[in-house]
């Protein structure tokens, strides 16, 4: 059944959304940023000393979400913390953003042009992220062979293989090789196709 893990159960205090949000965005991950901010404040602003206490960060964190090692314990908190149902949905989400970094990507498809891009897995039912990665160019882990499509496909779906769950794609993705490899792992998909693909 979908829904809470056990973990999750046991972590949550009735009446306190707050501990919910910190199953998600838990005290490692508070740390993490508070220590590095308070690191680099002094080389941006010399003349001034800096502090940052808890509660000011937290109201900031989702700014920080996208950072590699607070990202990556973000994913881990949400399968830990989830059992999603049946149907799975993966795609690519834009998060605006103007920033000069590497993985900043134009997508004139889309309403904000410039962003972060991620590829995410959501319960179908619930809408609740099941797992993701940053898109950051050649991904070093992706078998030479894999089409990047596949691959986009198969590292989220990872946990939930051969679990009897049901994967769905856009015509992107989708591909009579990517339901051979899915089928071989006990999971099916559904999804649109323009053309065969092998």
């Amino acid at each position: 059944m979908p829904g809470p893990t056990g973990h999750a159960k046991r972590c949550i205090t009735v009446g306190t959304p707050a501990s919910a949000w910190r199953l998600m965005i838990d005290k490692f991950i508070i740390q993490h940023i508070k220590n590095r901010t308070i690191a680099e404040a002094p080389r941006q602003n010399k003349s001034q000393n800096f502090s940052l206490n808890d509660e000011e960060l937290e109201a900031f964190t989702f700014m920080y979400a996208r950072g590699v090692a607070v990202w990556n314990r973000f994913i881990d908190n949400c399968i830990a913390c989830y059992k999603p149902g049946p149907n799975i949905t993966i795609d690519e989400q834009l998060f605006p953003s103007k920033a000069r970094c590497p993985i900043t990507q134009f997508m004139a498809s889309k309403p904000d042009k410039y962003g972060q891009k991620y590829w995410l897995a959501v319960d179908k039912e619930n809408k609740y992220l099941v797992n993701g990665f940053p898109y950051v160019g050649k991904e070093e882990h992706r078998p030479i062979e894999e089409r990047v499509a596949d691959y986009v496909i198969m590292r989220p779906m990872d946990p939930y293989l051969n679990k009897g769950r049901n994967v769905t794609t856009d015509n992107y993705f989708t591909s009579v090789n990517l339901a051979k490899q899915l089928k071989k792992k006990g999971t099916s998909i559904i999804g649109t196709m323009n053309k065969i693909r092998r």
